[in-house]
């Protein structure tokens, strides 16, 4: 994680871009008021997918069901059309 000043930023703003997005690594712009971090919006959004499928209670009790399922040896081989079929039934 790179960090550089709002000066620094502005000076260089498409080149910090290019890294950003090259090296997959997010940059921070620190100001007087606080900083901001800069990343690549493909990373961006799987961030927020993420936190959807965290904040997701029925999503989150059917994952680890199936983690403990697993765990315990119990684990059901499925299609990825028994599985749409299983997760469209929980949400429901």
């Amino acid at each position: 994680m790179k960090t550089v000043t709002l000066n620094t930023a502005v000076q260089n703003l498409p080149e910090l871009i290019k890294q950003t997005l090259n090296n997959q690594e997010e940059t921070i712009i620190a100001t007087n008021d606080g900083a901001v971090v800069m990343v690549d919006q493909k990373e961006w959004n799987n961030m927020l997918e993420h936190i959807h499928i965290l904040k997701d209670k029925r999503g989150m009790r059917a994952i680890l069901e199936t983690i403990e399922e697993d765990a315990a040896d119990n684990f059901i081989s499925q299609n990825i059309e028994e599985v749409a079929h299983e997760l469209q039934t929980v949400h429901t």
